[in-house]
């Protein structure tokens, strides 16, 4: 019996082995278990956290490409300024030579008609003179003042005008014109 129950004993001693190895393996699994159900959970996390990561790059994306049209726009925009600034000062210069074009129409239509004036005051003294020969009975005096009345009439009176544009003279000041008969 010795032999039997030495043999139960060392079959309940593995028995006892065999069981505290199953405690211990399902003690295990059930630390596999709980790693695995952690595992899932971070996998999850992970997975969460990625297609938040992807949510934000895409929403960085689109704010790169506000950002770039903006930057796009504000350029246009400068440019735009620049060109406005340029036909600003072209259109100064346009108005500055109309300027100087009517001015120098207002200097000429003046000369003009201080031409003519001068010519009318000339040719009316010389009708006085007429008027004076005629009735002191001078035929010479008379002939004489029509003559002059004839060469201021002959005189072309835009020849000076002409002499104007050539040589820029200044007929705005007071002094008389002299015309040559």
């Amino acid at each position: 019996m010795n032999n039997t129950t030495s043999l139960e004993h060392k079959m309940r001693s593995v028995f006892d082995r065999l069981n505290t190895l199953l405690d211990r393996t399902d003690k295990s699994l059930d630390k596999v278990d709980s790693i695995a159900d952690k595992g899932v959970k971070i996998s999850s996390n992970i997975n969460s956290t990625a297609e938040h990561i992807s949510n934000s790059v895409s929403t960085i994306s689109k704010s790169l490409n506000t950002v770039n049209d903006i930057g796009n726009k504000a350029i246009s925009i400068y440019e735009q300024y620049n060109e406005s600034k340029r036909l600003d000062i072209e259109m100064q210069k346009i108005q500055n030579e109309l300027a100087e074009i009517v001015s120098n129409h207002h200097k000429e239509i003046n000369l003009i008609n201080h031409i003519f004036s001068e010519r009318r005051n000339v040719i009316d003294k010389l009708f006085l003179v007429i008027d004076k020969g005629v009735l002191d009975r001078n035929d010479e005096l008379v002939f004489m003042s029509m003559n002059l009345i004839n060469a201021v009439l002959e005189k072309n009176p835009l020849i000076i005008l002409q002499e104007y544009k050539k040589n820029k003279i200044d007929f705005n000041n007071d002094k008389p014109l002299e015309l040559d008969f």
